[in-house]
């Protein structure tokens, strides 16, 4: 891809965790003691802090109880419906229809449209509890119930449980320390691909969009067709280097390993091409570090974007690749390996 712009953005691929080899040349070196803002990330700003307090661990809503089950879909993810795009609040636990379902805390039952709440505190707008949703409820309207009491079955033609966690009226990762045991938290990210490309504003501007490919597997592959789902990391943050120097603090993309953003900020957090998983096709998951940006405002140099993805239990993976500003138009568009 060709980039239209008086000086270029570089981007080359970097192996490993070790981004730039100690004592390597910088061409057009910034000056020393540079600091630099990066663009806001919209998502995270508007994101509550993490609810303080002890964390009760509950075990499975299917049996075993003990023992983890497979994922299709996690917390975070994509998902695209007729009018609206949304992050997904719960977990995708696959299971055949009719499949029992049952509680995983005690608490007082309230019927919705396709899904039953339990819930263990009961405020206005900030109650607390579990949603079971794609069921068939075989429990009345506030009933309580007791931990592993049958809430009903799957309901035919949906193939699997969706199970998520709210408290004080906001939704919880269920895959998070403390919460679902035994974990079926996804084993380590990987970051496929870091790329910058011009910015889709429609005015030709110097703007760029800085977008890194990134997803974590599921620890055990859910049954077919849904054998190659994935899902998203838990945290995703970026920086900027001078050779080994951070010359910018971590900027926070998006963090799942509480909270999710709220609906009308998709736009924000997951770019064009990205898409979820479905029947034998893995997820594709395309994340801003920045959107709309103007490198402009960087003094001339080489640097380093440095990306980490974390899982949800903490599993980290780092990747960077070489910033130029100032050059000649060339490539923007690169690999990451591994």
């Amino acid at each position: 891809m060709a980039f239209r712009r008086t000086h270029a953005l570089a981007v080359a691929a970097l192996a490993g965790l070790t981004l730039v080899a100690a004592g390597s040349a910088l061409a057009h070196a910034p000056p020393a003691g540079l600091h630099v803002e990066l663009p806001a990330a919209a998502a995270v700003d508007a994101l509550p802090p993490a609810t303080p307090g002890e964390e009760h661990s509950y075990d499975w809503p299917l049996r075993p109880f003990d023992r983890p089950h497979p994922l299709r879909g996690g917390f975070g993810d994509p998902r695209f419906g007729r009018v609206q795009r949304n992050f997904h609040f719960g977990v995708d636990i696959p299971a055949p229809d009719w499949t029992p379902v049952y509680a995983v805390a005690a608490g007082t039952v309230y019927l919705e449209p396709d899904h039953v709440d339990v819930l263990t505190h009961v405020a206005v707008r900030h109650s607390s509890g579990f949603s079971y949703w794609h069921i068939l409820p075989a429990v009345h309207e506030h009933a309580f119930v007791r931990r592993h009491a049958l809430l009903g079955v799957v309901s035919p033609t949906w193939h699997h449980l969706h199970f998520g966690e709210f408290r004080g009226g906001s939704w919880l990762n269920p895959l998070r320390p403390g919460a679902l045991t035994p974990s079926a938290a996804p084993t380590r990210p990987q970051i496929q691909e870091l790329s910058v490309a011009p910015a889709d504003d429609g005015t030709g501007s110097d703007r760029v969009d800085v977008i890194v490919d990134a997803f974590a597997a599921p620890r055990a592959p859910p049954p077919p067709p849904w054998q190659d789902a994935r899902v998203v990391p838990a945290l995703i943050r970026w920086r900027l280097l001078a050779g080994t120097t951070p010359i910018s603090g971590w900027r926070e993309v998006v963090d799942f390993r509480n909270f999710i953003p709220p609906n009308r900020l998709f736009g924000d957090v997951y770019a064009p091409g990205t898409a979820s998983n479905a029947p034998n096709r893995a997820g594709h998951y395309l994340f801003y570090l920045a959107r709309d940006w103007d490198p402009d405002t960087l003094p001339p140099g080489t640097y380093v974007v440095q990306v980490q993805v974390v899982g949800s239990r903490g599993a980290v993976a780092t990747a960077g690749a070489e910033l130029s500003v100032a050059g000649t138009p060339t490539a923007v568009h690169a690999a990451v390996p591994g």
